[in-house]
Parts: C-alpha cells; structure tokens; sequence
C-alpha cells in the first residue's frame, strides 16, 4: 500500500498596520486574528489529522499563529521550525521547503502569506481558490511515499476552510 503525506498549508491571522513605523515582518497580530486563530486550530483538532511538524515564515503574525495552533493542537511550539524561505514565498520557494521535510514526518503544517499560499494550493490541487484568506486553511492528503513526490498527480483529497465559512 502507497504511503500517504498531508500538508495543510495556513496563511498567518489578520494582522495590523497601526504601527506605521514596524518592519513587515513584525507586523502584529490584530485581536481578530488571534481569535480566528484558536478558531480555525479548534476545527481541525477533532478531525483525528494533525501535524507531525509545523514550520514557520518567520514573520511575527506567522509565527504567533502557529504558536496558537500548536497549543490548541497539543503540539509543542518548542518543535515549531522557523523557515526564512517560507516569508513572502512564491510557489518554487515553499515547494522546497517542504521537499526538504524528513520523509518519516507523514503530516506538515506551513504557516505563512499569500500570494504564494494561495497559488501553492492551486498549484497543488484542483479547489481554485481565489483567495486563501487569512488564517484561511487548505488539507491535502497525497498518496506517496516522499515529500517530492506531491503534486496533483497523486492527491487523494483536498479540505478547504476559513474562518467566515460558517
């Protein structure tokens, strides 16, 4: 039997710009963004399918989402890997990333921005999404053996959802 690979890729909660003079990267979180954060992690931790690893944009409103979600997911945020590649990643970027993941990890969580999270999920499935909004949240399960070896070719099943979808 083929071995399997999830990969939910998660772009970072809504974030603020009341702080004209921060960098990018260190952009907040707004309270609704937390919000939407242990909301969106508290649906998905009933599914019975959670992350083997968790990796990171280094950008404070990723990382401070993962964080959330690691808690609600009882995934020790000390075993969150930082990537820099996943900030402002286009496709080629985050696909390398998650190549590089050990294989005996069969699911990967990515917290990061769009547009990258957005074309990454077309790119890898057949939802169409216009937008991944944030904190918005894409499950694919492939049947493989290796993270190189993702692609539509083998995706079994594809979940998307985001915190207005009620």
């Amino acid at each position: 039997m083929a071995g399997e690979k999830i990969l939910f890729i998660v772009r970072h909660g809504k974030s603020t710009w009341d702080y004209p003079g921060v960098d990018d990267i260190d952009r907040p979180l707004k309270d609704r963004g937390i919000s939407d954060a242990y909301e969106m992690a508290g649906r998905i931790s009933g599914t019975g399918t959670l992350p083997d690893a968790i990796i990171s944009s280094p950008a404070a409103r990723a990382l401070h989402t993962a964080i959330i979600f690691s808690r609600v997911l009882n995934f020790s945020p000390d075993e969150i890997s930082i990537d820099q590649d996943l900030y402002l990643a286009d496709t080629r970027e985050i696909m390398t990333v998650i190549k590089s993941t050990d294989n005996s990890r069969n699911s990967l969580m990515i917290f990061g921005h769009n547009p990258g999270f957005t074309e990454l999920a077309n790119y890898l499935s057949s939802l169409n999404i216009e937008n991944v909004p944030t904190c918005g949240l894409v499950r694919l399960k492939f049947k493989t053996e290796s993270w190189n070896g993702i692609g539509k070719k083998c995706l079994a099943d594809e979940f998307f959802d985001f915190p207005q979808n009620v």
